[in-house]
């Protein structure tokens, strides 16, 4: 009897140190009415809301403004709502310009834009994220400010919050649409006297993975103008024309014809 009562002090105990734990820790959820939600730590940010902005203010220690906005912007695409932004930052901006998965997906795709910090001045970075989502842009907002030795703690706390994020329902990007598909060429050579004949191929699926398919099989990952190795050795310019997609290979422009 007495070993059965220790069993439950000691359960008791574990118990309420899992709840201590768990306080202790101060993280809290955001649930947004558009679809999304974050976690962040209570005790290091403060929530802004209106107008359909949420921000996310740090208020640790550091050497300037830091925070994350993130917003909802109705019948936009992604690109039309990040030139409003970057063209407030000067033609003299040194602004860099990448694609990748939406964060929190993987086989929704979205497009950064980073102002890049100074080395002298102030040290106000930008980073832009955008997405088409559910009929608009997800638009996140990343601003930083520092100078000093808490720089990456302040950095790892933003982005926790923006890799935090999950959604209740993020619906197809229709701005794709047109994109996925089996593309063929024929590729007639000679070979030792005869003639050779190959159909080399390019896929494009819906979640932006895909192959090419030459000599060699090559899984690729594709966005708006690029396939890139899903290895990260290699990439090849793409477009799409009509029914044909049109390959750089080594500079020349290869065709390729959707297959029907």
């Amino acid at each position: 009897m007495k070993d059965k009562f220790m069993l439950i002090i000691l359960a008791l105990a574990s118990a309420i140190a899992l709840c201590a734990c768990g306080e202790g820790a101060g993280m809290k959820e955001y649930k947004s009415r558009d679809g999304w939600t974050v976690s962040y730590d209570k005790k290091l940010f403060n929530v802004n809301e209106g107008n359909g902005v949420v921000d996310f203010v740090y208020t640790g220690e550091s050497a300037g403004t830091n925070m994350v906005e993130i917003s909802f912007i109705p019948d936009k695409q992604p690109e039309e709502a990040l030139a409003e932004i970057t063209d407030t930052w000067g033609e003299d901006a040194n602004i860099s310009r990448t694609e990748g998965f939406f964060p929190g997906t993987n086989d929704k795709w979205g497009y950064w834009r980073t102002l890049d910090t100074p080395n002298e001045g102030s040290g106000l970075g930008e980073t832009l994220i955008a997405g088409e989502y559910n009929g608009g842009v997800l638009l996140f907002e990343i601003i930083s400010q520092g100078s000093n030795d808490d720089d990456t703690t302040v950095s790892d706390e933003l982005s926790g919050i923006i890799d935090s994020i999950t959604y209740e329902n993020f619906g197809p990007q229709t701005m794709y649409d047109y994109i996925p598909g089996t593309y063929t060429m024929q590729m007639n050579d000679e070979l030792d006297g005869q003639a050779v004949s190959a159909e080399y191929s390019v896929t494009l699926n819906e979640d932006h993975t895909g192959v090419v398919s030459m000599q060699d099989d090559v899984d690729v990952i594709w966005g708006s103008y690029e396939l890139t190795y899903a290895s990260g050795n290699g990439s090849y310019e793409y477009n799409i024309e009509g029914d044909n997609l049109m390959l750089n290979l080594d500079g020349v422009w290869t065709t390729f014809e959707r297959k029907k």
